[in-house]
């Protein structure tokens, strides 16, 4: 994908592993990040089930239109990413766009949102993108609004993104993070997520250098 990062226009790798890392580099890609993997079988979730819904918090899910002419799934993606600016800042925010593109890389997907109960869902108050494709289950995204972290608000979207992921035959959950996220790591953790001895990279490379 092309990005714009210190005011150049480069193009940016998805999150890939050593061997395509290896490729990346071998044609001019640099590394700009690095991720943590970390997995977590499904085919017990029953440990789960002491994790109490947040108080007075809703939590819904959305199955996104393969087009963006629904114009309720198009109002639901721009609360969505001014929410996602809270935790992804700068070259990392999702646009709209992006974000149905993360919806569309899998088979089938749901995205789960929390709001608080009463209110209207273009005022969330985090999100997670959570996409099947056979018996894998990717957390691809999971954001919470700053002021009401800590409150078990994210906790309570990825135990509906597994339990979710579990009925639609996945076997096993994936999510990346970067290995400075201790709040992220100590969350994945608590829930039964291992690390992955391997992890990931982002590779970029300007677009000057390819003309």
């Amino acid at each position: 994908m092309t990005a714009t990062h210190d005011g150049r226009r480069v193009l940016r790798t998805a999150a890939v592993g050593k061997t395509d890392a290896e490729w990346f580099e071998r044609h001019g890609f640099a590394v700009v990040q690095h991720l943590v993997v970390l997995r977590r079988d499904l085919d017990d979730i029953t440990s789960l089930l002491h994790h109490s819904p947040v108080a007075g918090v809703d939590v819904s899910s959305h199955a996104f239109a393969r087009r963006l002419a629904r114009r309720a799934d198009r109002a639901i993606g721009d609360a969505l990413v001014a929410l996602d600016g809270t935790g992804f800042g700068g070259d990392w925010q999702l646009t709209v766009d992006a974000l149905f593109h993360a919806c569309r890389s899998t088979p089938t997907h749901r995205v789960f949102v929390a709001r608080q109960l009463g209110v209207d869902i273009a005022a969330p108050l985090g999100y997670a993108i959570v996409g099947v494709a056979y018996e894998a289950a990717y957390l691809q995204r999971l954001v919470v609004a700053p002021k009401h972290r800590g409150r078990r608000i994210a906790t309570t979207l990825v135990v509906a993104g597994m339990t979710w992921a579990r009925r639609n035959g996945a076997r096993r959950m994936l999510v990346n993070t970067e290995p400075d996220n201790s709040a992220a790591l100590a969350l994945y953790r608590s829930l039964g997520f291992t690390t992955d001895a391997d992890g990931l990279v982002v590779l970029e490379r300007a677009t000057s250098e390819l003309s």
